[in-house]
């Protein structure tokens, strides 16, 4: 198996050959039906968001989601259109990932790294408690939900924060189809997997099939008395 250091030079390379290009591929819809994708650029896929779309139509409260990176699907229009739900969007502090509630784009600035983060001077900070389920991207997942990040390590600590709370909450991975991994991925103690993983063909329900590959107890049967 090859290691998560390999994976994340891999995956990286694809992401890198992928970005700022156009790509013009078909793909079936849930109907079947062929979908052009003709002058799509890179990072954006508008059925990865109808996927979302629908999902979102029965959410409500609020969740955690990000400004995509270079490579990273685009999620700009599920925002503008998911009424039922405020979007939260992370910060990072002392190695830490807070989360900030803006009111509009104009509230965002771009940290060291590039990336889209709330000014804490006109948002407000959440409470972890307050957070109904978070949107997170990967450089790859697999099909039990596990996730291949930077290596970083924010998600995972910040994951680990709220599983302390002991209060349910959703985890949703996006990625490009085919940032889904054919092998299931390294894994380490602290790798929390994600709930479900929508792509631009498919969802995938993570907590199903950890349902599904869990061993099958017998029932506890009572012993004949011997004479």
């Amino acid at each position: 198996m090859e290691s998560k250091s390999e994976l994340r030079k891999k995956y990286r390379d694809l992401l890198s050959s992928s970005k700022n290009r156009i790509f013009r591929s078909e793909s079936k819809d849930d109907s079947g039906a062929i979908i052009d994708h003709d002058g799509v650029s890179g990072n954006q896929n508008p059925l990865l968001v109808e996927r979302l779309k629908v999902f979102f139509s029965s959410q409500g409260g609020t969740w955690v989601a990000y400004h995509a990176l270079a490579g990273e699907p685009d999620l700009g229009d599920l925002f503008a259109q998911s009424p039922t739900v405020q979007w939260a969007f992370p910060r990072i502090e002392d190695d830490e990932l807070q989360y900030y509630l803006p009111v509009g784009r104009a509230e965002m600035v771009r940290n060291a790294l590039g990336i889209l983060e709330p000014d804490p001077q006109q948002a407000r900070r959440l409470e972890d408690r307050e957070i109904e389920g978070f949107i997170i991207p990967g450089l790859a997942f697999d099909e039990n939900g596990y996730r291949l990040g930077r290596g970083r390590g924010f998600y995972d600590r910040s994951l680990a924060r709220m599983q302390k709370l002991n209060q349910k909450y959703l985890k949703i991975g996006v990625a490009f189809d085919w940032q889904i991994h054919n092998q299931n991925l390294p894994i380490e103690p602290f790798d929390i997997p994600m709930d479900r993983v929508f792509t631009d063909l498919r969802e995938v329900d993570c907590c199903l099939r950890h349902l599904n590959s869990m061993t099958t107890v017998a029932p506890f049967q009572k012993k004949e008395k011997t004479k």
